[in-house]
């Protein structure tokens, strides 16, 4: 019973946990093109229910432009993972 908690209680967490993923627009986990043409859906006026807003605000500036874009194309560009976060922030190690 114990390890069928854990399990649910898992199932959960971890979607929560890739919700912080920054350019994961769609939460499917990983940042990529999907993610920039939603986001350029968005700003068309494309609703779709699995756009994740605070994942495609890259600036933080509670709007979705040509900026945030921009910002997602150079994060799959680079190979970088932003992970949690914003994308001004730096690692956790410091870099």
């Amino acid at each position: 019973m114990r390890n069928l908690l854990l399990a649910i209680s898992l199932l959960f967490w971890l979607p929560s946990m890739a919700a912080n993923r920054k350019g994961d627009v769609n939460n499917d986990g990983d940042v990529s093109l999907q993610d920039v043409m939603m986001m350029v859906d968005k700003i068309l006026g494309v609703t779709d229910s699995s756009f994740v807003f605070a994942n495609a605000d890259m600036n933080n500036d509670n709007e979705i432009s040509l900026v945030d874009i921009l910002m997602v194309v150079d994060l799959i560009l680079s190979g970088e993972d932003m992970g949690p976060g914003s994308a001004e922030d730096p690692d956790v190690d410091g870099k």
